[in-house]
């Protein structure tokens, strides 16, 4: 008979999937809270830069794409393919990258992208604001990113 009920209710799940944000990558650094402002001039030691990147479900790509009000520096970094569009360059298995930095491998958890001392050094001579924008993929598609900004003044 209509409107019963007749046993079409839902049963709960006993044991309901966790959330999925749970395990969504994430990227997380000083730099990406506040920009970093350093003069060429007065210069100094260039701080350490990182970004540690938390993949629960494993790093399948992780994309650094470069935009600057600095054409030179925008033509340095455009020939290891960091300024192409849409997201620049996959740093998984880039050997074109590989003697900057440490580069992520696939299926990994957590990846630092760090700036070492030769892409500091590099990046002093070129005055203007630099960013950084930083995207990590996991095996299941998930995505976070976010964007370092670095500004260099005279």
């Amino acid at each position: 008979t209509p409107g019963t009920g007749g046993g079409d209710e839902p049963t709960p799940d006993p044991d309901p999937d966790p959330d999925p944000s749970d395990d969504a990558p994430t990227l997380s650094g000083q730099y990406l809270d506040e920009p970093l402002v350093f003069s060429a001039s007065t210069g100094g030691e260039f701080p350490t830069v990182e970004i540690t990147m938390n993949v629960p479900k494993g790093i399948a790509s992780v994309w650094v794409k470069v935009d600057s009000d600095n054409t030179k520096f925008e033509t340095a970094t455009d020939y290891f393919g960091l300024c192409a569009e849409p997201d620049g360059a996959n740093l998984v298995g880039n050997s074109n990258l590989g003697g900057m930095f440490a580069l992520p491998t696939v299926n990994a958890t957590e990846y630092k992208f760090s700036l070492g001392a030769e892409l500091a050094n590099m990046l002093v001579d070129f005055t203007g604001t630099h960013n950084f924008i930083v995207k990590v993929v996991d095996s299941t598609g998930a995505k976070a990113s976010d964007t370092l900004t670095i500004t260099i003044t005279e």
